[in-house]
């Protein structure tokens, strides 16, 4: 498996759905799970390719030939990942610690064993001071309509600072066809990533070309090289998760290892496909491992069907893309 990087720079606020039901549009997320990703990729290769670029995105992926992280934030040549998922040493440590744990959703890649030193209760030079991505922002708009008075509402939008933005990492077998994937992405960028684009949300362009994560001579910052490293472990005491997973039956006794720690997040939403049906359908509700989980050892997970009542089966994906840590 090689592995590539792609960073986006945005060129307004970006509108990702919260992970938490009932907050309505006006809450956004600052990043973009990995199966929205792959919906868009889906949406871009019937665009540009038809329905043969659709099949050979989905084939690739069930064959376990493709796989896609989250979208994780950057600043400058700083690379962040989601905070891991472990549990606080409780002694010795002030109460307030965890209170401010609870604002960090990502950390330097760099800084991980640092973290986990923390954590446990060792000497460390990390500390819990939230990263800066960017600002969240809300803005007033209004539902027009025929038969009823306009209604106002309220949508919740995040912008990143000029130097910030996000970026993913797509892992690809030996069959697989960067070219295909990389135009995927640039035609993604004008077509935006996302919630509200009709508001000008999620456009992007890419940051350079693809970066080379398959070995560290070809990285270049010392966040790049930890990343590269973390993706090739095979022998890691913990492994991270740097996406959202459905598990498969073969991970369950992973999950019931005493050592495995994880949240869960449910993912839903509704089908934007024209072909599905005459009117707008919701997919099939999916509770999933979310990223910055961990685990004693490597899960698979799985594509997953989500259809309800359409034309044409709806993908979720739910494959691990994995990174080894260690402390």
């Amino acid at each position: 498996m090689r592995y590539y990087m792609f960073k986006l720079n945005f060129s307004g606020p970006v509108h990702f759905g919260a992970d938490v039901p009932g907050l309505g549009l006006e809450k956004s997320m600052m990043t973009c799970h990995a199966d929205t990703l792959f919906s868009a990729l889906c949406h871009e290769a019937v665009y540009i390719y038809g329905e043969k670029g659709l099949r050979y995105l989905i084939e690739a992926a069930e064959k376990g030939g493709l796989l896609l992280s989250d979208l994780m934030p950057y600043r400058g040549e700083d690379l962040y990942i989601p905070r891991p998922v472990v549990a606080l040493e409780a002694e010795g440590k002030d109460p307030s610690q965890k209170k401010r744990l609870k604002r960090i959703s990502h950390i330097k890649v760099s800084d991980v064993a640092g973290y986990l030193k923390f954590l446990a209760g060792e000497e460390s030079s990390w500390e819990p001071v939230p990263p800066e991505f960017g600002a969240y922002e809300l803005y007033p708009r209004v539902a027009l309509s025929y038969q009823s008075n306009p209604r106002p509402y309220m949508v919740g939008t995040y912008r990143f600072l000029p130097d910030a933005g996000l970026y993913f990492i797509i892992g690809l077998g030996e069959e697989g066809d960067l070219d295909f994937y990389r135009a995927l992405i640039e035609s993604l960028g004008y077509s935006g990533l996302g919630g509200k684009r009709t508001a000008g949300c999620g456009y992007f362009e890419l940051e350079d070309s693809e970066y080379d994560l398959s070995d560290t001579e070809y990285c270049y910052t010392e966040c790049e090289e930890a990343l590269a490293r973390m993706l090739k472990a095979e022998n890691s005491r913990l492994f991270l998760t740097l996406s959202v997973i459905c598990p498969n039956d073969e991970d369950m006794d992973v999950l019931k290892d005493s050592s495995s720690t994880y949240s869960l997040i449910q993912r839903r939403g509704f089908v934007l496909s024209k072909t599905y049906s005459d009117r707008f359908l919701k997919r099939r509700p999916l509770i999933m491992i979310n990223a910055g989980s961990c685990f004693p050892a490597k899960l698979k997970g799985q594509i997953v069907d989500v259809s309800n009542e359409g034309s044409h089966p709806v993908y979720r994906y739910g494959l691990a893309l994995m990174a080894g840590v260690e402390g």
